[in-house]
């Protein structure tokens, strides 16, 4: 790292990830797939330690769902390690629920619209909805979550922001075309 502006690089990455992983975006499947019996198990153990490490607040687990080619993407872009930018993450991502309180949090996986790439990666977005209690009131957020498979094992994201989706399909160039809102990827 360089200096002030190097930390400075570090911190918004670092908060950028947490923030894909901590909220929800608004997609809409491109293509219906339906999961195979082992796809759909994984995605519900997924969900349900990601479910719990939420209401828990255990960051290094919610942080462990963003796929490390998005890490090391990022982490390349800021001249260091995958390593450095997930302890980062942890860092700014407990610093970030610390002042609030997580009052409910759930995925609906049985509301779950599933779909797939062109290339036949198979994804699924999620109805989310989260309730933190933050200087003295409650606020809701509902929305939904992507979850994309990356070596078979699945993880976890949100893409409600132009500057996610450029990373994303970056990283993951299959993506490009998925329905994001209304609109492609």
């Amino acid at each position: 790292m360089r200096g002030f502006t190097g930390l400075r690089l570090l911190r918004q990455g670092a908060i950028l990830l947490a923030v894909m992983v901590l909220t929800a975006g608004s997609m809409v499947p491109a293509a219906a797939r339906d999961l195979s019996g082992l796809e759909r198990s994984a995605l519900a153990r997924t969900v349900s330690r990601f479910d719990d490490a939420m209401r828990r607040k255990s960051i290094p687990t919610i942080i462990d769902i963003v796929p490390p080619r998005i890490v090391a993407h990022i982490a390349a872009q800021h001249g260091i390690d995958p390593g450095t930018l997930r302890r980062s993450m942890i860092e700014q991502t407990r610093a970030a629920l610390n002042p609030s309180v997580l009052r409910a949090f759930r995925m609906d996986l049985a509301r779950a619209r599933y779909g797939a790439t062109p290339s036949g990666a198979p994804y699924a977005l999620i109805p989310t909805a989260t309730t933190v209690r933050s200087g003295g009131r409650d606020i809701e957020s509902r929305s939904n979550t992507l979850a994309m498979m990356d070596g078979g094992r699945w993880y976890l994201l949100d893409l409600n922001q132009p500057s996610r989706v450029a990373i994303f399909t970056q990283v993951y160039p299959e993506f490009r075309g998925v329905p994001l809102g209304g609109q492609g990827i």
